[in-house]
């Protein structure tokens, strides 16, 4: 068996590279190099045939020959010898192993960073550009609604200075005083059917306007007085409805206790303590009079007498009783209770079943003229409001 190589015959790779050393003794069948004498030159004879002379050295009918390169320290001076000679170079061939050199595969990542980033900028000017493009939007809405409430409210303005006309003219026929007055009920009943709210569908399109409208851009203080002025006006239609029909129901009741009391006056009641049983007392039922003193002269707020009324039972002899008694001086059965004009207790038990229901129209009569007044108040500044915000110019958008 052949014997294996301890390691790899580098001989011949080294000898094309010019690495391999100079040999110590000369080649077969060449002679030895001889010594230069003193003076630089050989002599003829003390040089071999085909030997060159040291670099530098000239001797006579000599063709100087170009110097030997030192291929222990130039790869290449083996293959410039060659040349300088005229012989072919051997090429260099590589018998090694093939090296394969892998091929470098460049990552995305810094693309996908870099798009990533582009997206994010992307997004964050196309989120400000459409907050920007919402808030001009919501702009313009603001203006719009501000011009149909405008409407709406304008409307229901009308209803409230028809409605104090009407209260106004009736309080100059009547001369301040408040009777069951027929052509103040025909003009509300008119007034009543033109307005805006008697319609449900329009009320609905009304409170629609209101409630379904852009308040962002609103001053606080507009969008206040307008829902105010809204509920108001509401109360007001609610209420001369309710008086309209109460005054119709109860006509003949009302007249008729205005004409009793047109002929018999008023005439005023109250309780008195006829009798101290002990645990209660026995009372009764009184014509009174104004506050007087115990002299029967008017009581005033400045008078240093005892307020009192003059009662009587007939109504044809007074007495005077105190009102509320004093120390040491009156007894519970001294005194008067008045009972209020008013009370139903009373009206009933004086032959007037009339005095209440006159007392709930007047009720339900200035309720109306508080409201519609409240209403003319409010209205001036609530208009001027939605003028100035309707008549603000418009922005561009998209």
């Amino acid at each position: 068996m052949d014997q294996k190589k301890s390691g790899r015959d580098l001989s011949d790779l080294k000898a094309r590279l010019g690495l391999t050393k100079p040999a110590e003794t000369p080649p077969a069948g060449q002679p030895a190099s001889q010594a230069i004498p003193p003076g630089g030159q050989a002599p003829p004879s003390a040089q071999a045939p085909g030997m060159q002379p040291p670099p530098g050295v000239q001797i006579p009918g000599m063709v100087q020959a170009a110097p030997v390169a030192d291929t222990s320290r130039d790869p290449f001076a083996q293959a410039q010898v060659q040349m300088a000679v005229g012989r072919p170079v051997d090429a260099i061939v590589d018998r090694g192993p093939q090296i394969e050199i892998p091929i470098e595969k460049k990552k995305p990542t810094k693309l996908i960073i870099g798009v990533a980033i582009a997206a994010f900028f992307t997004v964050v000017i196309g989120y400000a550009f459409g907050g920007v493009m919402h808030a001009r939007k919501v702009y313009n809405y603001t203006v719009n609604d501000a011009n149909k409430i405008n409407g709406a409210v304008g409307d229901l303005g009308k209803v409230v200075a028809k409605s104090i006309k009407v209260i106004n003219d009736s309080r100059i026929r009547n001369k301040a005083k408040v009777v069951y007055d027929q052509q103040l009920i025909d003009d509300l009943g008119t007034i009543q059917q033109s307005s805006p709210l008697a319609d449900a569908a329009n009320a609905k399109k009304i409170e629609s306007k209101l409630f379904r409208t852009n308040y962002a851009l609103m001053d606080d203080l507009l969008i206040a007085r307008l829902f105010k002025y809204f509920y108001d006006s509401l109360r007001l239609f609610a209420t001369m409805n309710t008086f309209l029909e109460y005054a119709v129901h109860n006509k003949a009741k009302i007249e008729a206790y205005l004409k009793q009391s047109a002929s018999s006056g008023n005439q005023n009641y109250g309780m008195f303590f006829a009798m101290d049983k002990g645990k209660y007392f026995i009372g009764g039922l009184v014509q009174v009079s104004a506050p007087v003193c115990p002299d029967r002269k008017p009581w005033k707020a400045s008078s240093k007498c005892q307020l009192g009324f003059l009662v009587s039972n007939s109504g044809q002899k007074w007495s005077w009783r105190p009102g509320k008694p004093e120390a040491d001086k009156n007894k519970m059965t001294d005194i008067v209770v008045p009972i209020p004009p008013n009370d139903a207790v009373l009206a009933g038990m004086t032959g007037k079943p009339g005095r209440a229901i006159f007392a709930r129209y007047v009720v339900l009569y200035r309720s109306i003229a508080g409201i519609a007044a409240l209403l003319h108040r409010d209205q001036k500044p609530v208009m001027q409001s939605l003028a100035k915000q309707a008549q603000k110019q418009k922005v561009f958008t998209f």
